[in-house]
């Protein structure tokens, strides 16, 4: 999944793509487990 997304921002803009790839790959894994504890709540 991660990589689709980062392959996009390649095609988008290179140089962005690099300087947020850490931080984009930082705020999916926090969404992730934001939904992964929200499922368990339920």
């Amino acid at each position: 999944l991660i990589f689709e997304e980062y392959k996009f921002y390649v095609k988008y803009d290179y140089s962005i793509a690099l300087r947020n790839f850490r931080g984009k790959t930082f705020e999916y894994m926090q969404q992730k487990n934001v939904h992964k504890e929200t499922i368990e709540l339920i």
